[in-house]
């Protein structure tokens, strides 16, 4: 036995399960060995937990260094993402430990926030200064920052569409999303829409324990979102959230189908305007607008509601992720037959707006909601590093 099989062992635990079913005895059973075999390396869990998160951190750090080397800010980004797709193929075809979601790392390792937040800050600088260049005068720190926060969320949360490719076309892939985040959707330059957002008004209980529900599902993982946690969020009791919704399962597939709803509301609101990119700018707008204002709380992550196991309702969920998928896929199908929008594949556009405007909660940490639309979702939709 050696400490990188332990390492490995753990990491699929943690990715799994989470932190509050992380322990020696788990990960001593994922490796079909008596717990007391484990104490030789590590004394205790919290010691194993530091060491697969800042191995986590590493592995990240081995694929940024991969695409160092590249001579502009484009092509180190677009190197980055190959190296993470074949780092993803080589997982798929050997059965290696996951990478882990760094999106909500420090939340969803709580008793290790300190050691999680510090080396994730480490990747997330690193990936930063790969994406400037003094030639590149416009791409201010700023700005890098927030692209990086972005990259890391698109990246972690490609399980949603991923699992539509055989691994050996994850190239192929990563072909689909660098060119996404690299060039944008639009064919010509527009004017994003200022001072539209349209709010969505406050529901009823049930929608603010929902609310309340999506926000903290996003932030700690469905298995770190308790039910004594979900409606404290509103100052209500357990009972209230029961009286409305059963159990865990219905209040993530009632999270998954409210996303829904605000996606079909949000280019609703849209349907007015002429252009394919224009609805799409509105919709985005609307959507990135009312997750940064609400911390998380309008929209579900897509890599919540797909990477999440253990739940009987996955499949319902999973259905209402698809559906907004294809809400946003058929404004993108729009604009393609008016020509305000390059030919890109539908599918793949329709996950990578919806995963843009479900990030804009990390955005709304570092700019004001008024300047989503040039700051954030401009670079998201005419290419991350235009002028």
């Amino acid at each position: 036995m050696r400490y990188g099989s332990i390492l490995a062992a753990a990491s699929k635990v943690f990715a799994r399960k989470g932190q509050d079913d992380f322990s020696l005895a788990a990960v001593a059973r994922e490796m079909k060995l008596h717990p007391v075999s484990l104490t030789y390396y590590f004394n205790k869990k919290e010691d194993l937990l530091t060491a697969v998160l800042l191995d986590a951190v590493e592995r990240y750090e081995e694929l940024l260094s991969i695409a160092q080397g590249a001579p502009t800010p484009p092509e180190r980004l677009r190197k980055f993402i190959e190296a993470f797709f074949i780092a993803r193929r080589r997982i798929a075809e050997r059965g290696l430990p996951p990478l882990l979601d760094l999106t909500e790392f420090p939340e969803r390792a709580e008793g290790q926030a300190d050691v999680a937040q510090s080396s994730r800050q480490r990747a997330a600088d690193h990936l930063a200064a790969l994406l400037g260049d003094a030639e590149w005068p416009w791409m201010s720190a700023p700005r890098r920052a927030l692209l990086s926060e972005l990259t890391i969320g698109l990246l972690a949360w490609s399980d949603a569409w991923l699992w539509q490719y055989d691994p050996e076309d994850y190239p192929r892939a990563a072909a689909g999303l660098a060119d996404l985040m690299l060039n944008g959707l639009s064919t010509e330059p527009f004017s994003f829409p200022e001072g539209q957002f349209a709010d969505h008004p406050p529901g009823d209980t049930r929608d603010q324990l929902l609310a309340a529900a999506t926000g903290l599902i996003n932030q700690v993982g469905l298995r770190g979102a308790s039910v004594d946690k979900i409606p404290a969020r509103v100052g209500l009791t357990k009972g209230s959230l029961y009286h409305h919704l059963d159990s865990k399962d219905e209040i993530m597939a009632a999270c998954a189908e409210r996303t829904l709803d605000q996606v079909k509301d949000a280019n609703l609101k849209a349907s007015n305007l002429i252009d394919g990119i224009e609805r799409v700018a509105m919709a985005m707008t609307t959507l990135a607008s009312r997750q940064a204002k609400t911390g998380g709380e309008a929209l579900l992550a897509p890599g919540t509601i797909w990477g999440e196991e253990g739940a009987s309702a996955h499949r319902s969920r999973r259905v209402h992720l698809l559906r907004a998928v294809r809400s946003m896929s058929d404004v993108l199908l729009e604009g393609m037959r008016d020509g305000s929008i390059r030919q890109v594949d539908p599918n793949l556009a329709g996950h990578y707006l919806l995963s843009v405007a479900a990030l804009a909660r990390h955005a709304s940490r570092s700019i004001k909601t008024s300047e989503l639309g040039d700051d954030y979702l401009r670079p998201a939709l005419q290419g991350f590093f235009i002028d």
